[in-house]
Parts: structure tokens; sequence; C-alpha cells
């Protein structure tokens, strides 16, 4: 299974819990969550176990799978190896929190590698990105405050991408960008308010998000 589709059903699944009676689905529901997450955990341990920084950062797709895990585990928090589950989540944060660059070249390194959609697949890494922030964030780990508050500064300077390209297009060595939409940047939402003010995080304009099946949809 797609680590995003994953990711988007288990974060959808507390709510439609809520508001389902059957106490048998619920339990077949949560013990499917689990399997997959479990069966998925072997496959994208060893990509986490050869990141080694700065040379081979985290990239969006084991980001999304972080995303995956740790909703599974809050999804389902007293289910087998929800705690190794939610653990994953945790260091992959970590790791991508320490891989933005210091202030003023506040990249995401993998992303920027992609040429001409850098700015494309930079919006598409903080979307998942703040979405684990939101999933991992306890007493004792601040997500938001990792590496010298990486988060903000990698969604203020993909900000300052959507207006100025020229920005990735030099990160990127010389390629033209391909632009979203203003609106779609699924990353303000998730952004803690004063963090997003801190940063002079443009909220004007940016639909509401929810992340979901295939990385986000609007509301």
């Amino acid at each position: 299974m797609r680590a995003w589709a994953l990711a988007g059903l288990a974060q959808a699944w507390p709510v439609l819990r809520q508001a389902t009676r059957d106490a048998a689905l619920k339990a077949r529901i949560d013990a499917w969550l689990l399997s997959a997450a479990r069966a998925a955990l072997p496959a994208w341990s060893p990509t986490l176990k050869a990141i080694r920084l700065p040379d081979n950062p985290p990239q969006n797709l084991l980001q999304w799978f972080a995303v995956a895990a740790a909703a599974v585990a809050k999804a389902v928090p007293q289910g087998p190896r929800a705690g190794e589950l939610l653990s994953f989540g945790e260091t992959v944060m970590r790791l991508s929190a320490a891989a933005v660059g210091p202030a003023g070249h506040d990249f995401l390194g993998p992303e920027v590698a992609r040429g001409s959609r850098a700015l494309l697949y930079t919006g598409f890494s903080l979307t998942a990105l703040t979405a684990l922030a939101r999933l991992v964030e306890r007493p004792g780990l601040d997500p938001w405050r990792l590496n010298d508050e990486a988060l903000g500064r990698a969604a203020r300077m993909a900000q300052q991408g959507f207006r100025q390209p020229a920005l990735f297009e030099r990160a990127a060595r010389g390629h033209k960008q391909l632009v979203p939409d203003w609106s779609d940047q699924a990353w303000v939402a998730r952004l803690p308010a004063d963090l997003a003010r801190d940063h002079a995080i443009d909220t004007r304009g940016v639909a509401g998000y929810h992340v979901f099946l295939g990385g986000s949809g609007k509301a």
C-alpha cells in the first residue's frame, strides 16, 4: 500500500470511528490498520537506518510512511507494536528537522534535487512533515522548535519560492520551476499560529486543508 494512502486512512479513522456503532467493525479496522503498518515497517526500516546527515537526508516517501506509522499508532494506541510505530515517526521527524539547512539556506535537500519540481516536492514534503509534527508532539518533544524552528524556516522559504521561483531555480541548478497555485500550500493550516507569525507565513488566500488520501485535499 502506498504510504500516503495508509497515512490518509489512519488519520481519517479516529473521526470515522466515533461515528461507527458496530464494535466488531471497529475492531476489524483497528486490526487491519495495525497489520498494514506493521507489514510495511520492515521495508522502511533499512531506509531509515541508511540516513546519514548531511549526505543522505530523509526524503518525502520516508516521511509519508512516518506519517502513516505515527497515525496508526495514535489511532490504535493499545495495539501491538504501536509504540514502535510511533517511535519510527519521532525518529524521522527529528532527522528531517535536522536536515534543514541553516538560516538563508532553509531548503529540503532531497526535494531541491528534483530539478524543475523542486518547489512542488518541497510542498509535498512539508505537507507530510507538518502532519507528522502534529502526530508526534508531546511533552518532551516539540517538533516545531527542532533545529532552530526548521519547519517554520522551510515553510517560509517555500512561500518565498512561490513568489520568487528564482530562489529555487538557483538551488536546483538553474531548472525553471513548476509553480503550484498559491492556494495549494497544505502545510500552512497545520503550522502553530505563533510559528507562522514568527516566520512571516502568509495565510491569506490559502485554503484550509486536511491530509487525507494522496497527500492533501481541500476541506
